[in-house]
């Protein structure tokens, strides 16, 4: 055979790949960490960075167990490779709750011997009956300033006066003033 009429070599099927980055895949070691950092009370954010994850890396983890658990809600068959995922998700929210139950406790404990912790957890905890009311005492203060005002000035200066209280930011206050000759 000559050298022309050889059939070239068959060329290797490729994969083709994926685009995007990567996908990190959670650990034991990763779950078991940032778990144990949440149930001491540390933020998300925080709890991933010291048990060395980027947060953006261990929400994906957390929205892939959600959606997971949306999908056995409807009513499909759990696939397996999703387990770690639902697993993570629950264990997050755990130690979020956790966290929170021991800090309540703590709280409520310590307003038995002083009394502002049991308000700060009221205030908190019910906001519309122990919650501060310094803004609406400010608009009380406000509107009785102004009814004054309308009571004892002529109408053209209370109209001036309220004109002058309504103009641009900035006018009129003393940082404002032009300098003195």
């Amino acid at each position: 055979m000559s050298a022309a009429k050889k059939k070239a070599p068959a060329k290797k099927r490729v994969a083709a790949r994926k685009r995007g980055r990567p996908t990190i895949e959670i650990t034991q070691r990763a779950h078991r960490a940032i778990v144990r950092w949440l149930k001491d009370g540390n933020y998300f954010v925080d709890a991933c960075a010291v048990a060395g994850y980027r947060p953006q890396i261990a929400r994906q983890w957390l929205l892939r167990g959600g959606r997971e658990i949306e999908r056995r809600d409807a009513g499909k068959v759990a696939q397996s490779a999703e387990e770690p995922y639902v697993r993570f998700l629950l264990a997050v929210e755990k130690a979020e709750a956790h966290s929170k139950a021991t800090a309540v406790r703590q709280l409520t404990g310590a307003g038995r011997e002083d009394w502002r912790a049991a308000l700060a957890y009221l205030e908190r905890k019910f906001p519309r009956e122990w919650g501060q009311r310094i803004n609406h005492h400010v608009d009380e203060e406000l509107n009785a300033f102004l009814n004054r005002l309308e009571a004892n000035l002529p109408a053209d200066v209370y109209a001036k006066v309220l004109r002058a209280a309504d103009g641009p930011a900035g006018e009129g206050s003393p940082s404002e003033a032009p300098p003195r000759d």
